[in-house]
């Protein structure tokens, strides 16, 4: 059976990026921030960075092997 870490690992990877780049733009679209998003998307862009991280690593095992 083929691995798909490397596709989840680039797709948690861009989900990352994407939802950091939306919280640093958030003030070009003229929105309010509220508390709610303040800690949602700091945490979002972490979980999927740790996610594309385990991915990472699940493929490195994968190639050694």
């Amino acid at each position: 059976m083929k691995s798909n870490h490397r596709l989840l690992f680039v797709m948690y990877l861009v989900a990352g990026i994407l939802n950091l780049a939306l919280f640093l733009a958030i003030p070009l679209f003229h929105i309010e921030r509220a508390n709610w998003m303040n800690i949602m998307f700091p945490l979002l862009t972490v979980i999927w960075f740790a996610n594309a991280f385990v991915h990472w690593r699940q493929m490195k095992r994968i190639h050694v092997e």
